[in-house]
């Protein structure tokens, strides 16, 4: 059944289950004493952890050493759903009023591999697949749990619950050989190479890796709508506020090209300007009443010419767009960093009005009142980061 979200009279039930640390499938009963107004849920698009958040347990409920999933159900629609799996990695026990208070600190299971480093040098040879790679670099992680999960990339099963699937992720050929140092991290490798092949990892809310082909923001459907004149919104009244980069945009790029030439058997040192300059619109000077400059010493442009550094220029300027955000507050609705909504904008300034079609790149959920604020980038914004 789908559950109408804008309903004033749902039911939001929380638990807190401890899952075995090599297995993130077994689970170890519930964590009694939780507060959930001290608790809370936050994810971020734009971070190495993607997710995380704090839980205040009352007395001796956790059993130390276990990571926490967080569970969000709906009973009168049979709804449950995973929100997280988290490692604990600071407890913060203090004595109060009689009892031990725990203000647990949750990570995101990529932790485990940001804290594991290599112990010697890994090399990846030339032609090496960068799936191949990952799963070389997962095998010598101390972290079980996640080795299980990787698998083999044979898709979800109900055994081993993989979470990566060849089909949704892209494969490429290393062009060159290269060694993963000792003392790095096993995650910083994970990254490097889903940046190699245009993939980016995630965490699932179960707490494995999921690692799947980038895809340009602006060309995904939105799964959500918030429409601020909707008489059943669920937009906290007064919470909408905006930011924008336009009055430090440059309406200027000024390029320096330092380079070097032969004549006569003699290495000459050469330098070339040029700039591109809009003449008109929001970030011109013509509008705002004075210059902003981007001012750049680029030493690889090529052919050597004032055409090419005044095309570069001219990129250089047509490339860099506003940056445009949007905060507010609802009331709970299933979405999490790397959604993609819609934000609806009927007054204001006429540049902002209409649907804003933008990123969830910031989600925190109050756990005690299930509140969630949320930090929207608008997909025109640099949607190929």
């Amino acid at each position: 059944m789908v559950i109408d979200w804008k309903r004033t009279d749902v039911t939001h039930t929380l638990s807190a289950v401890m899952v075995s640390q090599t297995n993130f499938a077994q689970t170890m009963g519930a964590i009694e004493g939780v507060e959930w107004a001290a608790s809370s849920l936050e994810a971020a698009y734009y971070t190495d952890m993607r997710t995380g958040g704090k839980l205040r347990v009352h007395g001796d409920g956790w059993k130390r050493g276990s990571f926490i999933r967080i569970v969000h159900g709906v009973p009168e629609f049979n709804y449950s759903k995973t929100l997280g799996t988290y490692v604990v990695t600071d407890e913060a026990p203090q004595r109060v009023g009689g009892e031990w208070v725990h203000d647990l600190t949750l990570s995101s299971t990529l932790v485990m591999l940001a804290n594991d480093l290599f112990t010697k040098p890994v090399p990846i040879d030339k032609g090496t697949r960068a799936l191949d790679a990952m799963k070389s670099v997962l095998s010598k992680s101390g972290a079980a749990s996640m080795r299980s999960a990787f698998g083999n990339f044979s898709g979800a099963d109900a055994t081993s619950r993989v979470a990566i699937d060849d089909s949704l992720a892209d494969d490429v050929k290393a062009t060159k050989a290269q060694v993963l140092e000792a003392g790095k991290s096993i995650l910083e490798a994970f990254f490097a190479l889903a940046n190699m092949s245009q993939n980016r990892i995630d965490v699932a809310p179960e707490g494995y890796i999921r690692v799947s082909r980038h895809a340009r923001l602006a060309s995904r459907a939105a799964s959500w709508t918030f429409d601020l004149e909707d008489a059943r919104g669920t937009v906290l009244a007064g919470s909408l506020s905006r930011s924008s980069d336009w009055l430090s945009m440059p309406d200027t790029v000024a390029v320096q090209h330092d380079f070097t030439v032969e004549t006569n058997g003699k290495t000459q040192q050469r330098t070339s300007y040029a700039i591109a300059r809009n003449a008109s619109g929001p970030h011109s000077i013509a509008t705002r009443g004075y210059s902003i400059v981007d001012f750049r010493q680029v030493p690889n442009i090529s052919p050597h010419t004032l055409q090419a550094a005044s095309d570069y220029a001219a990129r250089a300027l047509k490339s860099d767009v506003e940056q445009v955000e949007w905060e507010l507050q609802t009331t709970y609705i299933p979405l999490w960093e790397g959604d993609v909504v819609n934000l609806v904008v009927h007054d204001g300034d006429a540049a902002y009005r209409g649907t804003r079609k933008c990123l969830v790149k910031n989600v925190d959920i109050q756990l005690g009142t299930m509140l969630t604020s949320l930090t929207l980038k608008e997909t025109a914004s640099g949607d190929e980061e």
